[in-house]
């Protein structure tokens, strides 16, 4: 289970974006943490290529101050190695802020579903042996 981490810092008023490479087939988990200080004028979305997928909808944004958001499921990634996009966005006019981003990926022997699945056809292969 690869684990991807950034500190993403964006100067007052402007708008930075970072590339995060991950690999995997599935992204399974995904926290944003805003430390004390943007009082929400640090706006954060993820995207890959064009399409905004966290949040889901278009031109809506992350916003925080002293929290976080965090998200788990699975959302397949569309290749192996996954270039993902993060746009930060500070509206601050006076200060720099940071955000802390972690990414966690699963490839799919990995995943519980997979796993559920080996353990049924081995049981299966077992009962079938004993008749």
């Amino acid at each position: 289970m690869p684990i991807y981490s950034r500190k993403i810092t964006v100067p007052a008023n402007s708008t930075t974006t970072v590339n995060v490479n991950v690999e995997g087939d599935y992204l399974t988990y995904l926290k944003i943490r805003y430390p004390p200080g943007p009082r929400g004028l640090l706006k954060v979305a993820v995207f890959y290529g064009i399409k905004q997928i966290f949040p889901y909808e278009e031109d809506t944004w992350f916003y925080g101050d002293n929290e976080s958001h965090e998200w788990e499921g699975y959302w397949m990634l569309p290749e192996e190695r996954t270039r993902l996009i993060v746009k930060a966005v500070n509206e601050d006019t006076k200060y720099e802020h940071s955000v802390y981003i972690i990414f966690k990926t699963e490839y799919l022997k990995e995943t519980w579903i997979y796993k559920l699945a080996n353990l049924l056809a081995g049981a299966i292969r077992r009962f079938l042996g004993w008749l």
